[in-house]
């Protein structure tokens, strides 16, 4: 996983965790009773059969494997990397015998083409329970590596390969999510995988069979890829909404007795419009830059960014967290009132704003390993 994906991750992640919120729902098209939405919520099956979240997070229920804290997980990452001869044990061999229950309902949820982890929410932070639903989502991504790899070792190559394209499936799904953070989570596991797969093609672990399902898997799974702009889209409504949330909370900490001559009122209106021109603007130039490809395009996008960074550093340096960040906002409207709405826009976005070009550059290296995998599968060794 690249640094500014895995830092992307975190950064989400504690956000959601400071905020203890999620994105507005869309509003339903007809009238629904409470007590079809009770039941809908408490039975997610059968409000959506085909959904495949419903059958993994019916697995993560049945997992027993935690990466972080199974006494038998401490060899994990250099299994998945580097393969099982060398790093693999008994009690790890176990634990995938003890979460065969967890892989049955993981495998019904490859057989399904949908996945909305939301159903149907427009999600953009996520609860406490959803920060956990991915770590599951990892802890999957090392059962299936790690089991693919304990195949490879036993010369098992087709179970092997057919575990890392079941991962990268599993991937597929998961970046179907509303959630960027989701797809930023798909494309960082799904380099994982293609370690994995790149280590088996070095050391020549793969038959030909093996090597003609893996073209096959790979060529299948490329059509579902989805484009880096998708990031950014995401990105930008995700920075929309913490914008929104501030200037909500802002807004709600206004009293009676304050409310006359208050200047929250016009501050979050100008807050709200400016971070919409920053947006545009900013994230404009994000989608010429991947677009073009050219030095000239990210050199503007870096600029823009730098600038709005360098502005609001003294801002940025006194927010650790999203109640840091109304308290600041707060601050800067009271010593510098209305004004003070657009170096706030600013600074919210050089706080929450990836690394673009990071993002982008390792999309595409993602890319280029899928095919140099291909390329390798077929000639039957890696150059």
């Amino acid at each position: 996983m690249s640094k500014s994906s895995l830092a992307l991750i975190l950064l989400l992640l504690a956000a959601a965790l400071a905020l203890g919120a999620c994105g507005k729902e869309d509003e339903p098209s007809d009238k629904v009773s409470s007590q079809t939405k009770q039941t809908d919520q408490a039975n997610p099956e059968a409000a959506a059969p085909q959904n495949a979240a419903v059958r993994y997070n019916k697995a993560f229920e049945n997992m027993k494997f935690d990466q972080k804290t199974h006494p038998a997980a401490g060899p994990v990452m250099f299994i998945m990397n580097q393969g099982w001869d060398r790093h693999g044990t008994p009690e790890l061999e176990q634990a995938l015998e003890e979460d065969e229950d967890c892989f049955a309902e993981f495998r019904s949820g490859l057989d399904l083409e949908s996945c909305d982890f939301t159903f149907g929410k427009e999600q953009f932070l996520y609860r406490n329970g959803d920060s956990a639903r991915t770590r599951k989502i990892w802890n999957m991504t090392c059962l299936n590596l790690v089991k693919s790899r304990l195949a490879e070792y036993k010369g098992k190559a087709l179970e092997a390969v057919e575990a890392c394209l079941d991962e990268m499936k599993f991937m597929r799904h998961v970046a179907q999510g509303t959630p960027f953070v989701d797809k930023v989570t798909a494309f960082s596991l799904e380099e994982r995988t293609l370690v994995a797969l790149r280590n088996m093609l070095q050391k020549e672990s793969l038959d030909e069979q093996s090597r003609t399902r893996l073209i096959a898997g790979l060529e299948s799974l490329e059509k579902d890829r989805f484009p880096a702009a998708a990031i950014f889209e995401g990105e930008k409504k995700y920075y929309l909404f913490i914008v929104d949330e501030t200037a909500r909370r802002i807004a709600e900490s206004r009293t009676p007795e304050t409310e006359k001559d208050d200047p929250t009122g016009p501050f979050c209106e100008k807050l709200a419009a400016e971070a919409r021109r920053i947006a545009d603007h900013y994230y404009g130039l994000v989608s010429k830059a991947d677009a073009s490809r050219s030095e000239e395009d990210w050199k503007a996008v870096v600029d823009e960014i730098a600038l709005m960074r360098e502005g609001g550093r003294e801002f940025r340096s006194k927010v650790r967290s999203t109640d840091d960040l109304v308290a600041h906002v707060l601050s800067e409207l009271e010593s510098k009132g209305v004004d003070a709405a657009t170096k706030a826009a600013q600074a919210i976005l050089g706080i929450y704003s990836s690394d673009a070009r990071g993002m982008t550059n390792t999309h595409k290296k993602i890319a280029d390993l899928i095919e140099r995998v291909k390329q390798a599968a077929k000639s039957g060794r890696w150059e």
